[in-house]
């Protein structure tokens, strides 16, 4: 029985070496003729830009007003703002110290300045109104640490996949949508 398992072992395995290496024999035909060119395609049409619907505005200085003392507020022009955009696109909102270059998205808080900032759109006005509060029990707002405020409308067609913008800085923002700083 173990000379026919050896005998049959060696003959499968010289039957597939001789296969293998004869398979691989001959020579490769000489090259075909060249074939008869195409005719050339029409160009398709120009895609939409990734940032063709994005909306930023400028950087505006923010003059506050003071409703009450525990309150400042600044109001954004913002005449893309409609009810459309509110219920399809993402508002972004950032605040910049000017002094030090900072920005911050808004929503923010300063609680060393006893600072909290928000904002709303008002769709009738076409504003983007900015609030300062106060974020203790004292009631007032002393000068309010942002001085600049900018906007960035993201329409909901270029929305629509699983990028949390609101969760993104300003500068990955601005990278992602080729946008100026």
């Amino acid at each position: 029985m173990r000379t026919t398992m050896k005998f049959l072992t060696m003959i499968t395995l010289s039957l597939f070496i001789g296969i293998a290496t004869t398979s691989c024999d001959g020579e490769d035909g000489a090259p075909g003729p060249q074939g008869v060119a195409g005719v050339d395609g029409q160009d398709g049409a120009d895609g939409v830009d990734g940032n063709a619907n994005v909306i930023a505005s400028d950087w505006f200085a923010a003059t506050y007003t003071s409703p009450f003392a525990a309150r400042k507020q600044y109001d954004i022009p913002a005449p893309e703002v409609n009810q459309d955009v509110r219920d399809s696109s993402v508002i972004l909102v950032y605040g910049k110290r000017i002094a030090n270059d900072e920005i911050w998205g808004i929503p923010t808080s300063f609680p060393f300045l006893n600072q909290t900032y928000n904002f709303m759109c008002f769709t009738t006005d076409g504003i983007i109104r900015i609030f300062c509060d106060s974020n203790d029990a004292t009631f007032t707002v002393g000068a309010p640490y942002i001085e600049e405020y900018r906007y960035v409308i993201i329409p909901s067609t270029t929305a629509r996949n699983s990028i949390d913008y609101t969760s993104m800085s300003y500068q990955e923002i601005v990278d992602y949508f080729g946008l100026d700083y």
